[in-house]
């Protein structure tokens, strides 16, 4: 029991100092950003009421990042598992993908061990086309995601270990996070490569334009690795 009381109180230190961090610590911090969460989770929850993935019949990439967080913490650890408890939809996804094993390599394989390309995803001519849930969470992001990463990028740049942003209205301090900055690169690295035919760029610019915050962190164009 003694053991159990001191590795309770390790843990609540290290909470507090990880929420210092990521400047977690007001009440009005603390609560934009449940209610941040909240929101995303409530878009895919309505989204998965009637669609088996985010971008059709065939899962992606995308999927697979909203299932590892699921599994691996909103739907395992106990606080997140009780606030997401109303997500019926969103929680019948991740089991179900769960069940199924669907992210895993040999789901696309014959009897004959021959693999087999799954289907192609749909085309989206416009950005009218796209999903409702991404044009939402695009939104999100827009509002507090990028210009987090826009000033990490700019205080790692200048060799600070922190740097201060205004978010919810108030002016919080964080730590700079080199993960953060690594990820922003590869992902505008790939995007450079994946978007070589000039139509698909402009389609892309296209709906990057209605999210300028997106657009100046997470741009294909060679100028995006180093803001």
């Amino acid at each position: 029991e003694r053991d159990m009381v001191q590795t309770m109180k390790a843990i609540t230190k290290w909470g507090k100092k990880a929420c210092r961090s990521i400047g977690l610590e007001s009440p009005l911090q603390k609560q934009e950003c449940d209610e941040e969460l909240l929101r995303i989770f409530g878009y895919l929850n309505d989204h998965f009421e009637h669609a088996p993935y985010l971008m059709g019949s065939m899962p992606c990439a995308a999927d697979a990042s909203v299932l590892g967080g699921l599994l691996s913490h909103f739907l395992h650890d106990p606080a997140p598992k009780k606030r997401l408890s109303g997500f019926f939809h969103l929680i019948h996804w991740a089991r179900e993908q769960e069940t199924r094993h669907v992210f895993q390599m040999d789901t696309f394989t014959t009897t004959t061990t021959t693999t087999t390309q799954p289907p192609l995803l749909p085309v989206y001519n416009d950005i009218s086309s796209v999903p409702l849930v991404f044009h939402q969470m695009l939104s999100e992001m827009n509002k507090t995601l990028c210009p987090f990463v826009k000033a990490n990028a700019k205080a790692l740049q200048a060799g600070n270990r922190s740097f201060v942003m205004e978010r919810y209205g108030e002016t919080v301090s964080l730590r700079t996070r080199p993960t953060v900055e690594d990820s922003r690169r590869a992902l505008c690295l790939f995007l450079g490569k994946s978007l070589l035919d000039p139509l698909e760029r402009a389609k892309f610019d296209q709906l990057l334009d209605t999210y300028p915050n997106i657009a100046a962190v997470y741009s294909p164009h060679e100028h995006c690795s180093k803001l």
